[in-house]
């Protein structure tokens, strides 16, 4: 991967529908990355009448920064961590 990337991966599942419930990494590569990140409720139509959330996510000096960017009031229930260089630890989307 090349360095200035941000990853999204979702835990191990049987099934799609476990997908609201599995932790979602964000894996950082590189000192200084930048990326989006969007989801639904993966499940409805919603996103047509911009029921999703969308996050502008921004990584420096160790630590990861997100904001919300344009879309609905969703907001998803899953844990969030972030991997890098530094280790891995608990996020929250802002």
């Amino acid at each position: 991967m090349p360095d200035g990337a941000i990853l999204a991966l979702a835990g191990f599942m049987q099934s799609t529908l476990e997908y609201p419930q599995v932790e979602v990494c964000f894996h950082v590569y590189g000192d200084i990355a930048r990326g989006y990140y969007i989801e639904d409720d993966g499940i409805s139509f919603g996103y047509r009448q911009a029921e999703y959330g969308e996050w502008s996510l921004d990584f420096e000096q160790g630590e990861l920064r997100s904001e919300a960017e344009i879309g609905g009031a969703y907001k998803p229930s899953r844990r969030f961590s972030v991997s890098s260089r530094a280790g891995k630890k608990d996020f929250a989307l802002d």
